[in-house]
């Protein structure tokens, strides 16, 4: 056959394929007559380009050097099995099926015997095709498939082959898979000491993602949860394993102070984990006994205390940032950046319409220390960490009346320290009887730091 002619049919199936992508992008119900034809000219299109590429290696090799039609062909796949994961009739997917299987036949034979294109063909669509395999069996019978996955010794090597992988692309079938691997009970607990640090942090971003589809009220979580499992954004069973690894390990947070480089990437695993922690506890029919957890609200108490406390002692990366010419030299990259943020976040989330966490919280002392961080931090977002502030107390307060007396009961002994900081932002304060008067004054700043600090605030709301 003429190169030309190879060339020629290459364009045509392209062609198609495009047509038929835009067929998947609008149909939900019978296929219309003209929507039909273009999949049987598709279809026929693969099968011709399947046969003429059959122990032919010159046709092969002209194929192989078309990347445009591997390019098309990558994202027909993909869209393809979209599709047939929605809720269409089977009368619907059937002419789908075949030109999808005609499209891998004509892969298998166009890799048959030649080297070029079968290397092409594997770093190409190798991973879209085995994850998107294991996905679909998975899917098939959750309970056997993924039993049978975390308690093996190959299934677990396969697993974190499959995190790295995605770590180093972007592949969506992978990220389902980890998504459903995570519902197990006993994974994390099995592998995670098998686990690099960035395929550990990938796995708590992953959980992070899947907590927040869990807290969405907006209609694009349920399109979401047609895909997927119901419990599925619960992770239920794998919470308990991060909460048990943040209580055991917290205390390596207050090393920080001591400068040493090592231990900022451990540190920066338990700041993901206590995110993890502060979105689990707002789910409010969910994680009970997360919210319960009276070793946890002591261990995030006692954090507070000993940051405060480090902190005070001498300029440090627990010392508050209070200066606006000095924000611009904070590190929002240091684990220790929202920390404090984080840890109210977690106080406010547990005491919510929770009397006995309210009362130990006055009981370990942590009603006055709260109120001491809605002053200027740079190294927390500064209206975020305010809000979070603000709302624990309300959250303390709210129907408890000895918190409300223990708060009625402290006295007003004077301003902060931090007036000079205070003019720095434009305003001034000073003291009248038992009030404070706050004064807008004129002074010549610079706002850009201030202005880079909301913009970043903004991105944590």
């Amino acid at each position: 056959m003429p190169e030309e002619l190879t060339v020629q049919m290459c364009s045509c199936f392209i062609q198609f394929l495009e047509q038929t992508r835009q067929i998947f992008d609008i149909l939900t119900s019978n296929i219309e007559p003209e929507q039909l034809q273009i999949l049987e000219l598709a279809t026929e299109s693969a099968r011709c380009l399947r046969n003429v590429c059959a122990g032919c290696q010159r046709n092969q090799e002209i194929i192989a050097k078309q990347s445009t039609l591997f390019e098309r062909l990558h994202d027909f796949i993909e869209s393809c099995c979209l599709f047939l994961s929605k809720s269409v009739t089977d009368g619907n997917k059937t002419p789908v099926y075949v030109l999808l299987r005609c499209n891998i036949q004509m892969l298998g034979n166009l890799a048959a015997g030649n080297k070029q294109a079968g290397l092409v063909i594997w770093k190409k669509y190798f991973s879209i095709f085995s994850c998107m395999l294991i996905h679909s069996c998975l899917l098939a019978d959750p309970t056997i498939c993924l039993d049978q996955l975390v308690e093996t010794g190959p299934g677990q090597t396969l697993i974190i082959a499959i995190l790295d992988y995605l770590i180093q692309e972007d592949n969506e079938w992978g990220l389902f898979i980890i998504e459903l691997i995570l519902t197990k009970p006993r994974v994390l607990h099995d592998i995670w000491n098998q686990l690099e640090t960035s395929e550990k942090n990938l796995v708590l971003d992953i959980m992070l993602s899947q907590l927040d589809k869990a807290s969405y009220s907006k209609p694009i979580s349920q399109q979401v949860r047609k895909t997927v499992p119901e419990d599925i954004t619960a992770l239920t069973e794998t919470v308990p394993f991060i909460l048990k690894m943040f209580k055991d390990n917290a205390c390596m947070i207050l090393g920080l102070n001591q400068g040493v480089s090592m231990n900022n990437e451990d540190c920066l695993l338990l700041t993901k984990q206590l995110s993890i922690l502060c979105t689990a506890t707002a789910i409010q029919e969910k994680y009970t006994d997360v919210r319960r957890d009276e070793a946890l609200l002591r261990c995030a108490i006692n954090l507070l205390h000993c940051m405060k406390m480090i902190g005070e002692e001498c300029n440090n990366v627990f010392s508050p940032v209070s200066k606006v010419s000095e924000l611009e030299n904070t590190d929002t990259s240091h684990p220790v950046c929202g920390l404090k943020r984080d840890l109210i976040r977690l106080v406010a989330n547990m005491v919510y319409k929770n009397r006995v966490n309210q009362d130990k919280v006055r009981e370990f002392g942590g009603i006055s220390l709260i109120m001491d961080h809605t002053n200027i931090d740079g190294r927390n977002p500064l209206s975020v960490i305010t809000q979070w502030s603000i709302f624990a107390i309300h959250n303390l307060l709210e129907s408890n009346t000895e918190n409300q007396a223990f708060v009625a009961g402290m006295r007003l002994e004077g301003l902060s320290d931090n007036i000079e900081q205070l003019r720095e932002f434009g305003v001034e304060a000073e003291l009248d009887g038992d009030h404070i008067i706050v004064r807008n004054v004129d002074v010549n700043k610079s706002v850009s730091p201030l202005s880079k600090l909301y913009k970043d605030d903004a991105k944590n709301l």
